[in-house]
C-alpha cells in the first residue's frame, strides 16, 4: 500500500486533482495484459476509486 500511496501522491504532483478513471483502468489492463483476468481488474477498479477519493481529499484540503 505504501507504494500506491506513492504512486497517488506523485500523480498529485504530476496531474493536479483530476482523474479520468476509465482511461487509467484501460491503461493498466494494457500494461499488465490482464485484459482475460477479471479478478485483476476487479482489484484495479477498487484502486482507482480509492486514487479518486485520496485525490478528492487531497483537493478539499488544499494539498
Amino acid at each position: 500500500m505504501n507504494r500506491f500511496y506513492q504512486f497517488v501522491g506523485q500523480y498529485a504532483a504530476d496531474h493536479g486533482h483530476v482523474l479520468d478513471e476509465s482511461a487509467l483502468l484501460q491503461k493498466i489492463i494494457g500494461i499488465l495484459g490482464i485484459s482475460d483476468r477479471p479478478d485483476l481488474i476487479e482489484i484495479a477498479r477498487e484502486r482507482i476509486s480509492l486514487m479518486y477519493n485520496i485525490l478528492d481529499f487531497l483537493k478539499a484540503t488544499g494539498r
